[in-house]
């Protein structure tokens, strides 16, 4: 079996120009994605400001008025802290992917400017790391992990293979009156 080298990206460009508008595509993505990411994380420390403010002045009011911890929610506030550091942490991992991602990708235009075939080896890498935790993601399974919240809610592995096969059931059945008609 021969395989064929590429030769052109799109049917339009050749590969040097392929590669120059996939660079610039992912600069312009990395460079809004990282204003993203820091608005985010100014506005997460705004709100963890917040909260610790907040959690302060409950404390002092309680020292004054002898109020037991209940009567102020001073466990949902350690709650919302918690939540709020949290959330700090992961902005913070989500900004350091996107710089290293943005640094990658500028190595790859410099190196097909300067028709340099080894700096495109980082962001080969950079990419495939990428992909691989995307692909990762989708299958992990965790209790209360957002991304498979929005699939279908706290529901384990067992319990979605469940609802896949009713839905797929509906599905067959619904074609068969479809064809039926």
């Amino acid at each position: 079996m021969k395989v064929g080298l590429l030769k052109n990206f799109v049917h339009y460009f050749n590969l040097e120009e392929g590669t120059v508008l996939i660079a610039v595509f992912q600069l312009l993505i990395s460079g809004f994605n990282m204003t993203f990411f820091v608005l985010a994380l100014v506005h997460t420390m705004g709100i963890q400001e917040m909260v610790v403010r907040d959690t302060e002045d409950a404390l002092e009011r309680e020292a004054l008025e002898d109020i037991s911890s209940n009567h102020l929610n001073t466990k949902k506030m350690d709650m919302a802290h918690h939540n709020a550091t949290e959330t700090v942490y992961s902005i913070y991992c989500g900004l350091v992917i996107t710089v290293i991602h943005f640094i990658s990708t500028i190595l790859l235009l410099y190196g097909v400017l300067a028709n340099n075939r080894h700096f495109m080896a980082p962001w080969l890498v950079v990419m495939m790391t990428i992909i691989s935790a995307l692909t990762i993601s989708v299958f992990v399974v965790e209790q209360g992990c957002p991304f498979i919240a929005t699939l279908g809610g706290n529901a384990d592995i067992c319990e979605r293979k469940l609802i896949n096969e009713r839905s797929e059931q509906i599905i067959i059945t619904n074609t068969k009156l479809l064809y039926r008609l």
